[in-house]
């Protein structure tokens, strides 16, 4: 088996005259925590939306997905919601719940892409729905209990913590089960003690649920407390990549970060 679960290579995305990725590549190794950093506007999330079928990158780009045990697949030829089915689930830096709904139901939407029952056998409920039912309900209470939302689950989203709906916007996308989970910043806008119980989440989620994590993280003491490797993007170039401390004495990273004047000072 492969060691790598995602390879992708001379990924160019161009906005008009801009190029917001020009020509990265990058290898995520299976079971690891791969951080993508860079100051704002870098390219970031462009990358990571080309790597999930939102954006369409330039001819000659190329992405393949090493699922366990199954052939590779080449995402550039799927749709968003066809690469989700494949195995790679992903947020975005958004919000995206539903307000007015409780925890349980906008855990319940992530199980949509294993929901295989027929209209009229949901409408009548019959056993092989009943079935199905049962097993998303279990998959759902899974997650309930790996991200502590069993208090939650009955309250409507819109009337809980900012820290708690990022924690359900997590869930969702664990309901999913995928084999290589993208998160965009989730851990923005939270407090200290959060972030710490996200981390503690996300350790969580990697274990128990076997998964790699694709994340993009603007706080530099999270990323280099957690990541196994560090991607470094800069005016949509990569300009740098490798261990966290690798990366803390890269003086093009402290340059990208700090601005070039005050890193030579």
């Amino acid at each position: 088996m492969s060691d790598e679960i995602l390879s992708f290579d001379n990924l160019t995305v161009q906005f008009g005259g801009v190029r917001a990725c020009d020509a990265i590549d990058g290898h995520v190794k299976r079971g690891s925590l791969f951080a993508l950093i860079g100051p704002n506007g870098a390219g970031k999330t462009t990358l990571v939306n080309a790597i999930s079928g939102v954006y369409k990158p330039l001819p000659g780009a190329q992405v393949q997905f090493h699922p366990a045990g199954k052939p590779s697949e080449d995402l550039l030829s799927y749709r968003p919601f066809q690469i989700a089915r494949l195995g790679v689930a992903r947020t975005f830096q958004n919000l995206g719940l539903f307000m007015g709904e409780n925890v349980l139901t906008n855990l319940l939407l992530g199980r949509y892409i294993h929901e295989h029952t027929r209209l009229i056998e949901g409408g009548l409920f019959t056993r092989r729905a009943v079935k199905r039912e049962l097993a998303a309900r279990q998959a759902i209470e899974r997650v309930v209990d790996l991200l502590d939302l069993g208090a939650f689950k009955r309250e409507p989203v819109g009337d809980l913590p900012y820290g708690v709906q990022k924690r359900v916007e997590f869930g969702r996308v664990l309901a999913m089960e995928p084999e290589l989970l993208m998160l965009d910043e989730p851990m923005a806008g939270m407090s200290v003690d959060e972030k710490q119980d996200m981390i503690r989440y996300i350790y969580a989620a990697q274990d128990e649920l076997d998964m790699t994590v694709f994340l993009i993280e603007h706080d530099m003491s999270v990323v280099m407390s957690i990541a196994d490797h560090v991607m470094v993007l800069d005016f949509g170039q990569k300009i740098a990549e490798g261990t966290p401390a690798e990366m803390q004495q890269d003086e093009r990273v402290i340059a990208a970060y700090l601005g070039t004047e005050m890193a030579e000072n």
